[in-house]
């Protein structure tokens, strides 16, 4: 009777233990799958988070996926301390603009420049770091009137001892004579080769992305469909790092036509990446 009754209590024990040992377990790989659908605080790279796999966390739909391959990555929803407002004035023979920081602001996730053709006052955004050779993206929206230019590109003020002419690779977004257009261009110490695109949309009607490939040897421009370039520039291609720009300025004698004159860019994100 004693027997029996210990062998019962040993195999009570047995199940006892497997219980806990089928629940331990249970909790662990929840624990596990839960670490794997929560972007946690730790896991940030310059301000944008890393999403983990099976991660539930919803995406801004226009934002491109975050890649830890990016050399520059900011999707302005905050101001991420890696660029200036401008403080300056542009004067030559086809530009006047006083570029002034209050007309650079971040706003519902995007970053905002503004002109004003009555004043002749604009926006400049300059990043802090230079980049080189890569894949150069950005979503912009742009609500402008004849007279001035929302660009994307990239700029080297002239260096050296003669303070040669600089070097750049530019988008510029215009309105002229009823049509909207994009300049591409390269400069080398002054020297430009451009083209001249008619876009066949209203490009204050929605985001759109800009963006171009710079190479060694050549410089290859884009809008939305990335798999095809519209414009590739083969000379005046700069060899040396420069610096990202975004700029909103007005022209120097700005035509009668323009409007309310009041001109606004609007940057949803921008990206660097290697080639």
């Amino acid at each position: 009777m004693l027997m029996r009754a210990f062998f019962a209590f040993l195999a009570l024990t047995w199940a006892l233990m497997a219980i806990m040992l089928i629940l331990t377990i249970n909790y662990l790989n929840v624990g596990q799958q839960n670490e794997s659908i929560y972007v946690h605080e730790d896991d940030v790279i310059d301000g944008a988070p890393i999403l983990l796999e099976n991660s539930t966390t919803p995406d801004n739909p226009t934002d491109p996926p975050y890649s830890a391959s990016y050399l520059l990555y900011d999707n302005f929803s905050y101001d991420s301390g890696r660029w200036a407002k401008r403080d300056n004035t542009w004067s030559s023979s086809y530009a006047y603009t006083v570029f002034k920081p209050s007309n650079v602001w971040h706003e519902n996730g995007n970053l905002v420049l503004r002109s004003y053709v009555n004043n002749h006052t604009g926006g400049e955004y300059k990043s802090d770091d230079k980049y080189f050779y890569g894949k150069y993206r950005a979503s912009i929206k742009v609500d402008q009137t004849p007279g001035t230019y929302q660009t994307f590109y990239s700029y080297q003020w002239p260096t050296g001892i003669l303070r040669e002419g600089h070097n750049e690779i530019d988008i510029e977004i215009q309105k002229a004579d009823g049509k909207y257009t994009a300049l591409f261009s390269t400069w080398v110490k002054g020297v430009k080769s451009r083209y001249m695109y008619y876009m066949p949309f209203d490009p204050s009607e929605d985001y759109h992305t800009y963006g171009y490939d710079w190479y060694p040897d050549r410089v290859e421009f884009y809008i939305d469909d990335m798999s095809k370039p519209i414009w590739t520039s083969r000379s005046n291609v700069p060899a040396q790092p420069m610096y990202v720009y975004f700029q909103n300025w007005v022209q120097r004698d700005v035509p009668a036509d323009h409007g309310g004159g009041v001109n606004t860019e609007y940057v949803d994100w921008v990206t660097v990446e290697p080639l």
